[in-house]
């Protein structure tokens, strides 16, 4: 409706300064004077009526565009995230493998940031290190690249404990989820009955505009590690649930 509105008041100014111009003065005795008067007419450029016109059928075009545009970016943040997630556990894995040594990746949010951290899981003493102990700058913002501000993207996971699976998400927690790949890149769990045949489940997607900081399901992309063996696979929308 004011897409339409904004057409017809284009359209009346039209009608009026078409009306205008087909007013012509009589004819008249063209002195130099004259001609200097209307070469400067000439090069005056465009008329108010014009201008405002313009500024009309720009406004209405980027009120179209806008919410198209806001869209893609806010899916390539998540696209970008998603990604980091996915190399950070398969360097992480790999470098297990590698090195012969267990390393683990935590993800959390800090000040509605997504952040992510990858470090050797023991120290030179062979005690176990956690996320408490890890230096500030070892975590990482997702998607840091489109320098992220805070509730841009929204991470959650199906982590309920180091490489323990649960039935549900918890998104935006400040507490830290932890991953952890043991010298042959598996999973290492005393109990096998914690971790469910839908895996670990790291997802990021755009949050909604509630106070509780639901994710818009369709932008949602996840990383599932879905076996002790470690295999990896992304997923988006409904193939994130823990029921698939």
């Amino acid at each position: 409706m004011k897409n339409l509105a904004l057409l017809k008041t284009i359209q009346r100014l039209y009608r009026k300064e078409a009306a205008r111009n087909l007013v012509q003065p009589k004819p008249k005795l063209i002195t130099s004077a004259d001609s200097k008067r209307e070469i400067s007419q000439n090069e005056a450029g465009f008329t108010l009526i014009e201008l405002i016109v313009v500024i009309i059928i720009i406004s209405v075009l980027s009120a179209i565009a806008a919410p198209g545009w806001l869209a893609f970016t806010n899916q390539r943040r998540v696209n970008a995230a998603n990604d980091e997630i996915l190399n950070a556990l398969q360097r992480a894995q790999s470098d297990a493998k590698r090195r012969k040594l267990s390393y683990s990746v935590s993800f959390r949010t800090d000040d509605r940031v997504p952040q992510v951290a990858t470090y050797l899981a023991k120290d030179n003493n062979g005690n176990d290190v956690t996320p408490d102990d890890l230096d500030p700058n070892t975590w990482k913002t997702l998607g840091n690249d489109f320098e992220l501000k805070p509730g841009q993207v929204l991470l959650g996971t199906s982590i309920n404990g180091e490489n323990i699976s649960s039935d549900t998400f918890e998104y935006a927690s400040g507490n830290e989820q932890t991953i952890t790949f043991d010298f042959n890149g598996n999973l290492p769990l005393k109990d096998a009955s914690n971790f469910s045949e839908n895996g670990l489940i790291i997802a990021v997607a755009v949050p909604d505009t509630s106070e509780n900081q639901q994710p818009i399901e369709s932008t949602r992309r996840c990383v599932k590690v879905q076996t002790l063996l470690g295999a990896m696979q992304i997923g988006k929308g409904d193939e994130c649930d823990t029921d698939n």
